[in-house]
């Protein structure tokens, strides 16, 4: 194991779901996250940090090359809000099923329905929402990545 990687002392499981989204990007090709991470070997680099890991696969998500733009000044729209539509319903069934959800994108309207998932099982609950992104630009390389990290709180 890596080093610099720590054993977990949060015993939920992690629930995997993919979404290999790229409807909301400029750049065609970060559909091919959720693979790639998989394939980077995620699930057992999880599990060496104590956790179970639960991969419920990837949401399910439109063809650029079968969909309609739509209007220019939100391209896709309809597509993208039916996929996170469905993340949100995933992620909302993880943390209900107890599971630390882990999604893997896809571009940054991922975040729309991860966040909305998480907002669902906390108003259900009667439970807080905390929520806090850190995004980094890579100097030189022109890209940037984003952490979001959600609390939930009594």
């Amino acid at each position: 194991m890596n080093p610099r990687l720590q054993a977990s002392s949060d015993p939920r499981p992690v629930g995997v779901i993919g979404a290999a989204l790229d409807l909301g990007s400029g750049r065609r090709g970060v559909d091919m996250g959720p693979s790639a991470i998989r394939y980077a070997q995620l699930g057992e680099r999880v599990a060496a940090l104590g956790h179970v890991v639960h991969d419920h696969g990837n949401v399910s998500t439109g063809m650029v090359e079968a969909l309609d733009e739509g209007d220019t000044s939100a391209r896709y729209w309809s597509a993208i809000r039916r996929t996170c539509e469905e993340l949100a319903d995933r992620v909302a069934s993880s943390v209900a099923d107890g599971e630390m959800p882990l999604v893997l994108g896809g571009d940054h309207s991922i975040a729309a329905g991860t966040v909305s998932g998480i907002a669902a099982f906390c108003r259900r609950e009667g439970k807080k929402l905390g929520l806090r992104d850190w995004g980094w630009q890579v100097k030189g390389l022109g890209m940037r990545t984003n952490l979001t990290v959600v609390q939930i709180g009594g």
